[in-house]
């Protein structure tokens, strides 16, 4: 290996460096330098899940049972699941998807084979129309919580929804299903053998339609026999054997009272409520043999008026032993009755089950537990958000155990923002929970990469309230804002770099929601929107914050209206422009942006505007400045499928060069929400996009972004993917970092978390391409990188390594031949991606680190056409003096760089 002084390398430059190590190679067309997605760090904190879940249904198994719901907390609404064991205790730490195809997934119910659970849900997809109808979709789910069916079993299916059941005969399952429209509402009738295949054709029409809807469709299997039951004109119904032979010729009349029929025991148990003689309601049962003659000569009744006056949504299912039979009470609580296959009641009045919550319950449940005992579930919204499904057991002795969630996960990062810093960025987003919602603040470094381990918290409410605002940088410290939408204001606190608050207490900034930040010089301008009289004229307002926390304008300094519904602001020319999206009225999409600035001292003036016709994603709108031109994304279209992303440039003096013009005209679908940053070179506007599915119905998106210069020149002719999967990516946030870099966010699930978190993407310019791991030193990975794009002629081009030693020293190796994996040649348990073999070149060159562990090389970069597509990787080490060794012989490295000179 070649080893140079850094006196010789500083004076003789990057030139023979070249001589030595250049490799030329051809540049072809300049594809976006993206990093990967790296996650925002958060602790754990599992609780009562954010988002929408409800409709739970239960099924015993072997050893657990299967609770199954509706959740939307990854996007659309899907089946989730988890199992919990005898005492009603989750098993599983959070609950895992069981489908999640595109559209909706509802209505979902679970049925135990003696192997596998087979869970039936009602899904949606696109008959061809372009419109959405509804399928009969299947699941298996093993004893381990292992989805068998990756892509669901269609089963049947109807334009009009969907009525549901399923049941076992321990071997094989049964699945019925009809339709909502009469004429179209025929009962079919299909088995699913052990090994998931799909028996009886396109189903056996147990009752054809006619002109009425049948309702109330169960299924139950009892002593070899499987009854379908309906209600028209009463109750109805049709056995079967196990191989779908008839039993019955047609549907027979069924003596009982209706309600919900139930098997498992040697017969069957109906279920029902009927008044009594002094006009109270009671729940009553009959037991039905399979022949279909009623056991018990008159219903037997299971409440008294005492404790249930008027129950209501009965429920029953079979645990092996007794029959238990559910009701709901007037004040939100429920009631369970065990009865006897003998016919014996042995609960009278029912055993509460107290919730111990005020909030009245929805879609009651009860199934089963293994060994005995019964899990009652329902959903409610208890902490005035979206529901969560709760559940309380009643055990196998009879006694009511705890309530308990069920629908559990990590806290949700929604709404991300990003904003400048001294020499990295901020980020912010809402953390939400079910119970309620924290502002959260990120510091990151300049590769995007998070400082500290968890983040900072700005503020914290009870409930789902929480608006981000986003940050601003004034030189000196972050103004971070955000609204409270429960009280209609405004509110701010200033960051300083090494992430303590200035404020004590969140500065009261101003009536208003929706707000956004931007500095100018040492002082921010903080819009928002009001309805200061009416609401249904809502404007946009301003206030400016001096850098010492003063708010200078109350009232607020009116800027456009109405009816206004985003007014995002940036500094251009020495002023703060501020872009409204002004709508025609509070219910119409058609809308336009209105342009203002705001002077320093306050004074507002117009600048213009911007037509775009519909805007169905209210508060579309985005700004960035690239300091001599600003550039204003905006969105169009008239239904959510067909919109695509629009830009406009603005001067400092508040004409617009250029018209206004489609960006995203050659991507399918629709195109919505865009967020711009300028990174010094160009603009890149980043959005969400249906291009990648499959129907107009499914509204997941993914993310993508296009560039373009200053003067409008379109670099993307189509956009590239910042996040693209089968998951959900909503909310992308962009900012520029100078230098040609920039920075992007986008709420991601995360299936290991059962949650949304915020993900990051770092562009970086063209030419540094970073590769390898490294050894991590004494506080983690180092990074290489360049201190500017690598253009040929750039004098002042650098490479700088970070997380060194303090005051230490480190080297920089480079070389002609990259070691992608890594090895280690001199025994020092230092893993180099730079070969130092033969036939590969390699020089070295040692540097100084700072107080902060920061160093490198300066490495000017001679101009010429020659040099454009030379290529070398690069890697930096440390040596550690301790007391921290992070390697036995204290030695560490980063990960490797290549750079490729660029032409100017």
């Amino acid at each position: 290996m070649r080893h140079v002084s850094p006196a010789a390398a500083l004076a003789r430059g990057v030139t023979c460096w070249f001589s030595v190590l250049g490799v030329a190679l051809p540049l072809f067309g300049q594809a976006p330098n993206l990093g990967p997605a790296l996650a925002l760090p958060a602790p754990a904190s599992i609780a009562p899940a954010a988002g929408l879940q409800r409709n739970a249904s239960v099924a015993v198994g072997g050893q657990s049972s299967l609770v199954v719901f509706e959740d939307d907390r990854a996007g659309e609404r899907d089946i989730w699941a988890v199992r919990v064991d005898a005492t009603g205790t989750p098993i599983d730490a959070l609950p895992f998807p069981v489908c999640r195809a595109p559209g909706n997934q509802t209505l979902p119910s679970a049925v135990w084979n003696g192997t596998d659970w087979l869970v039936v849900f009602q899904s949606e997809y696109d008959p061809g129309s372009g419109y959405f109808a509804s399928r009969v979709a299947a699941v298996r789910v093993a004893a381990s919580g292992v989805v068998r069916d990756p892509v669901p079993m269609v089963l049947g299916q109807d334009d009009t929804g969907l009525l549901l059941a399923v049941a076992s005969d321990g071997n094989q399952w049964f699945v019925a299903w009809t339709g909502y429209s009469a004429g179209n509402s025929d009962i079919r009738l299909r088995r699913i053998s052990a090994a998931g295949t799909l028996l009886d054709g396109a189903g056996l029409v147990v009752q054809p339609a006619s002109y009425q809807i049948y309702f109330g469709l169960g299924l139950a299997w009892a002593n070899g026999t499987l009854l379908v039951s309906w209600q028209e004109n009463g109750s109805r119904g049709r056995r079967y054997g196990a191989s779908l032979q008839p039993i019955d010729a047609a549907s027979v009349p069924l003596p009982v009272g209706g309600g919900v029929i139930r098997g498992g025991g040697p017969h069957f148990l109906t279920a029902w409520t009927r008044q009594t003689p002094s006009f109270t309601n009671e729940v009553v049962v009959q037991r039905l043999g399979t022949n279909l003659q009623v056991l018990d000569a008159n219903p037997v009744p299971l409440s008294v008026p005492a404790t249930s006056p008027n129950p209501t949504d009965v429920r029953a299912t079979w645990d092996g032993l007794d029959w238990h039979v559910l009701w709901a009470q007037p004040v939100s609580d429920a009631r369970t009755c065990r009865f006897s296959p003998a016919g014996v009641v042995r609960d009278p009045g029912g055993v509460l089950l107290p919730d111990n919550a005020a909030y009245v319950f929805y879609g009651p449940a009860l199934g089963a537990l293994p060994g005995g005992g019964v899990l009652f579930v329902w959903h409610e919204a208890r902490f005035a958000s979206a529901d969560d499904v709760w559940a309380l057991p009643r055990l196998a002795s009879g006694a009511p155990a705890a309530e308990r969630c069920v629908t559990l996960g990590d806290e949700a990062h929604r709404t991300p923002r990003l904003g400048p810093a001294a020499t990295g960025h901020l980020a912010t987003a809402i953390g939400e929970l079910s119970a309620g919602m924290r502002l959260l603040v990120w510091r990151l470094d300049a590769r995007g990469e998070a400082v500290d381990g968890q983040p900072i918290v700005a503020t914290a409410v009870s409930h789902n309230r929480l608006q981000n605002g986003g940050s601003a940088w004034n030189g000196n410290h972050h103004l971070v804002v955000w609204a409270d939408g429960q009280l209609g204001r405004v509110f701010a606190r200033r960051l300083l770099p090494d992430g303590q608050w200035l404020d004590a207490q969140p500065i009261d900034v101003m009536p208003g929601v929706t707000p956004a930040v931007a500095a100018n010089g040492t002082d921010f301008l903080v819009t928002a929107l009001h309805a200061p009289q009416y609401p249904q004229y809502v404007n946009s307002y301003g206030v400016r914050v001096l850098g010492d926390g003063t708010v200078l304008d109350r009232p607020a300094r009116l800027i456009a209206g109405s009816y206004a519904t985003a007014a995002p602001v940036v500094e251009l020319g020495g002023r703060w422009l501020v872009a409204s999206e002004l709508h025609w009225s509070h219910n119409q999409s058609q809308a336009g942006i209105s342009l203002h600035f705001v002077d320093p001292n306050g004074t507002v003036t117009a600048a213009g505007a911007m037509s775009v016709l519909n805007i169905q994603n209210w508060g579309s709108v985005s700004l960035a400045s690239a300091g001599t031109s600003a550039l204003v994304a905006s969105q169009s279209g008239s239904n959510w499928t067909n919109t695509e992303i629009y830009v406009q440039r603005v001067t400092p003096n508040g004409t617009s060069p250029v018209p206004m013009s489609v960006l995203t005209g050659a991507a399918p679908n629709g195109q919505f929400r865009p967020q711009v940053a300028w990174t010094g070179r160009e603009y890149v506007v980043a959005y969400e996009t249906y291009q990648n599915n499959v129907w107009s119905y499914d509204f997941e998106p993914d993310v993508y972004a296009q560039r373009l210069r200053e003067d409008g020149t379109v670099v993307d002719a189509q956009g590239f993917a910042l996040w693209r999967s089968a998951d959900h990516e909503t909310r992308v946030a962009a900012l520029g970092g100078g230098l040609g870099r920039g920075l992007f966010a986008a709420a991601v699930h995360d299936e290991a978390l059962a949650a949304l978190r915020v993900s990051l993407r770092a562009l970086r310019p063209q030419g540094l391409e970073p590769f390898g791991l490294g050894t991590p030193g004494c506080f983690g990975p180092h990074r290489l990188d360049g201190t500017e794009p690598p253009i040929a002629g750039a004098s002042g081009f650098a490479l700088r390594c970070d997380r060194g030693p303090a005051q230490g020293f480190g080297m920089l190796l480079a070389g002609t031949v990259a070691d992608l994996l890594g090895s280690d040649p001199f025994g020092l348990g230092l893993r180099l991606h730079v070969s130092i073999t033969p036939p590969a070149t390699a020089a070295a060159v040692g540097f100084a680190t700072d107080a902060a562990g920061v160093g490198g090389v300066s490495l000017p970069l001679p101009p010429g056409a020659a040099f454009v597509g030379m290529r070398f990787h690069t890697q930096a080490a440390f040596w550690w003096p301790g007391p921290c060794l992070p390697t036995p012989f204290g030695v560490s490295s980063s990960e490797g760089l290549t750079l490729v000179v660029q032409a100017p």
